[in-house]
């Protein structure tokens, strides 16, 4: 990404389509707890690092650019809208996966090997035996790993597991 440019929203720089993602989340619940800033590429950047009620969390970013909205946070990105499917749409889903993730709904499953970080997926922490399964099975098809990490917007309630060979996490039960 480029330089940014202004630690606030300035429509002049943004581009048209962030012009027009803008206008659709400026009133929305989670856009108003965040924090807006300008890039030289005419990208806008919404940093949310506060749950509904105020309390610190890790960052969630919301980037606009380049006709995508991409969500980061904890090692993963999922960028909307997919194909075929609406800018309005695109925004409900983005609007649902960051009420999910402030609520605790979902959580990140994110794989190391050693300290090399491997990949990530969400999760249901819920049925953390089960899903922390089904994401070892997606990860070992691209690589092998030693670790998971249950992450969270929480950094202090993340929970460590080491796999074992056959993929069951060690200490969870």
């Amino acid at each position: 990404m480029s330089q940014k440019i202004a630690d606030a929203v300035d429509l002049v720089r943004a581009s048209p389509w962030a012009r027009q993602v803008h206008a659709l989340l400026k009133d929305w619940d989670d856009a108003r707890r965040g924090r807006w800033s300008t890039w030289e590429d005419g990208a806008l950047l919404l940093t949310i690092d506060t749950i509904p009620g105020g309390a610190k969390c890790e960052p969630v970013n919301i980037l606009i650019a380049n006709n995508l909205v991409a969500f980061t946070t904890r090692q993963w990105e999922t960028q909307l809208p997919r194909e075929g499917q609406s800018l309005e749409a695109a925004l409900a889903d983005l609007q649902t996966l960051t009420r999910k993730w402030f609520a605790g709904e979902i959580a990140l499953a994110t794989f190391f090997l050693g300290e090399e970080w491997k990949g990530s997926t969400p999760i249901d922490p819920k049925n953390l035996q089960q899903e922390i399964g089904e994401a070892f099975q997606w990860i070992r098809a691209q690589s092998p790993v030693d670790r998971v990490e249950i992450r969270t917007p929480h950094r202090d309630r993340d929970q460590f597991f080491e796999i074992y060979k056959d993929g069951a996490p060690q200490g969870l039960h």
